[in-house]
Formats: structure tokens, C-alpha cells, sequence
């Protein structure tokens, strides 16, 4: 379908580009190498070198600039050619690739793959929702997943199949499949949310609760800004004292590395659960996300051959409607952005 090009995309974690170190990422189907320049500031840019096309990821830091591991031209992080080992070391008016805008935030980069005059601050996702956090409340994590990034949306919009794929997790005994949710679109985003009530309480929380055999209510809001962005904000609660509600508040950050494969990061905060050490709670999340979703979107991109969504005719069901709503504003997105015939 093509992608939004005017927009920030999550490209890594803040602690994978370390100093001296190369790090080659393709985003929107374009090869990026990544490192920090001599002050620390993240530095983006095209991972081809102009005059043979090798690789910079190939190559080394020195002196805060990317040397070609080919030939030793060196390009600084604005993009432009410092160093030409050949002959008397001139460089031609013009010798340079593309440097891209970036921006770290809450343990992440993003970079913006449009114009970078355009490039606006005011599209970075909000995660004032980490403000205040340590280090101990949030959990981070990354899956790379051999499908389109609309399939992740999706799935991150379809509350039904956590009964059916995350039995042992998730499951609330089919209420989320026979609720349909309320659904409220504007501008590029997309809001569905659910209030259940009474319901058996998913096997995940269920430890965390006061009264744990006793069902309890729930309200989910999934909320997605286009073109990239997924928020989940969750309350599960068993009475009327607000300090015993159960929260989480996550960013599901989706960037397409090419029109069949997904970057996915997610940022958790959540009140519960924080005796466990990080590296176990991440470990739990990783297995429904990594041991059940992305089995289950790879096998039904392979199974799509490559063919566009709507051309392959799906059957559309009721609690569906977010969904829709979102591939086809996707599609707006993306049309706007090709040059008028």
C-alpha cells in the first residue's frame, strides 16, 4: 500500500546505539545506520555510501563521523562528506546522503523518514504516561514480525482473540467477543472501548486482585494514531476503592521495516505485579506477544501470499468496526501524501 512518510517512527532503544558503535536499521524499506556523534547526540543516516555503495553500517566510527569501511570517505552526522583520503583530499560541492531528524524519548528513538522541514514535534507519541516512572514500573520490549504492520494493528484493535489465543493468559470467558465495543473516530486516530462488567477475571490479574474468586469489572480503551501508534489503557477493578484498581497504560510503537516485516516496541506502565524482578515481567509479556501473536500474524501473512487485505475479499464480523475504520484512514494517509496527477 505504501507508507506515510511524514511521520516519526520508533527506529531503536536508546541503550542499543552505544558509543563507537555502528547500528544498521531499515525502516519504510530504507537502509539507516544509527550512532552518536562526539557529544552524545543520535545521528541517523542513509546506510549507502555515495561513491561505491557500500554499506556505512559496514564500516567505523572515527572521530564522531562514519567512515566507509570501503574506501574511507567520512560523513559526519549532518550528512555531509568531512574526510577524502584520496589524492590531495578535496571533496566535491554536493558529496553527502541523507541525514535524518531524530529525537530520544523515554528510552526510545524515533526518527522522521518525511521532509525534515516538516519534521513535527507534535507528532512524537505521547508518553507522558511514563512521566515519574523508575526504572522498576515500566517494562519495555521489541519483536520483529514478518508481517505487514496493519496485520499488528489489527490484532492490537481486536480484543476477541485474547480468548482464543491467550487462553491461559487473557481469557475472559468470550465476553470481549460478545460485546461490542463502542467506537469513536477523528482526525488520524481511532478510540474503542469496553466496559464489562462482572466478568471472570483474566487469569493474568487474577493473583493481583483482593478477592480473586469473586468476577470483576473492567474498562479497556484502545486508541490508535495513525499512521504507527497503539494505546491500551486498562482498569480492572472488584469494588469502589480507587486504591485497589488495577491500571496499565502501554504504547505499542509499529514501524514497518518494509511492506512485509514490523519493528514492534511497547513501553508497559502498570501498578501491579512490581515484586517480581523486570526481566521475568517483561519475559511474561514477551510470551503473549512472542509465543502467541506473532506465530499467529507470520503464519497469516504467509498465508495472504503477499495479496492486498481488501482484494482477498475478508469476511468482516461485528466488534470489527475499529479496524476497518483504521485501514481505510490509513489508506487516506498514505494517498495523501502522492504527488497530485
Amino acid at each position: 500500500m505504501g507508507f506515510v512518510r511524514n511521520n516519526w517512527y520508533a527506529v531503536a532503544r536508546v541503550d542499543e546505539v552505544e558509543p563507537e558503535r555502528l547500528l544498521a536499521r531499515r525502516v519504510l524499506d530504507e537502509p539507516l545506520v544509527l550512532f552518536r556523534e562526539n557529544d552524545g547526540t543520535i545521528a541517523i543516516l542513509e546506510d549507502t555510501c555515495p561513491h561505491r555503495f557500500a554499506p556505512l553500517s559496514l564500516g567505523r566510527l572515527r572521530d564522531g563521523a562514519v567512515e566507509c569501511g570501503y574506501h574511507g570517505l567520512r560523513f559526519s552526522g549532518t550528512g555531509s562528506c568531512v574526510f577524502n583520503p584520496r589524492a590531495d583530499g578535496s571533496i566535491q560541492p554536493g558529496l553527502a546522503v541523507r541525514a535524518y531528524p531524530s529525537v530520544e524519548l523515554h528510552g526510545l528513538i524515533f526518527v522522521w523518514m518525511g521532509d525534515p522541514a516538516n519534521a513535527d514535534p507534535s507528532k512524537l507519541p505521547d508518553l507522558s504516561f511514563l512521566d515519574g516512572a523508575s526504572s522498576n514500573d515500566v517494562l519495555t520490549g521489541y519483536l520483529r514480525t514478518e508481517a505487514n504492520y496493519e496485520l499488528i494493528i489489527d490484532n492490537l484493535l481486536d480484543a476477541s482473540h485474547a480468548d482464543f489465543l491467550h487462553p491461559g493468559l487473557l481469557s475472559t470467558g468470550g465476553a470481549y467477543g460478545r460485546h461490542v465495543p463502542k467506537v469513536d473516530y477523528a482526525g488520524d486516530e481511532v478510540c474503542e472501548t469496553f466496559m464489562l462488567e462482572n466478568l471472570p477475571t483474566q487469569p493474568a490479574v487474577t493473583p493481583y486482585l483482593s478477592e480473586p474468586g469473586k468476577p470483576a469489572h473492567q474498562k479497556m480503551v484502545f486508541r490508535w494514531v495513525g499512521p504507527s501508534f497503539v494505546y491500551i489503557s486498562g482498569d480492572i477493578w472488584q469494588d469502589s476503592d480507587p486504591s485497589r484498581v488495577l491500571i496499565s497504560r502501554s504504547l505499542h510503537a509499529l514501524t514497518p521495516e518494509s511492506n512485509g516485516a514490523t519493528h514492534y516496541w511497547f513501553k508497559i506502565r502498570r501498578n501491579y505485579d512490581l515484586e517480581r524482578p523486570v526481566p521475568d515481567r517483561e519475559a511474561g509479556v514477551l510470551y503473549a506477544f512472542g509465543q502467541e501473536d506473532k506465530p499467529m500474524l507470520e503464519a497469516v501473512a504467509k498465508r495472504m501470499g503477499g495479496k492486498n487485505f481488501w482484494d482477498l475479499r475478508p469476511a468482516v464480523l461485528q466488534g470489527d468496526n475499529a479496524q476497518v475504520i483504521a485501514r481505510r484512514h490509513l489508506r487516506k494517509m498514505v494517498n495523501a501524501e502522492q504527488p497530485q496527477s
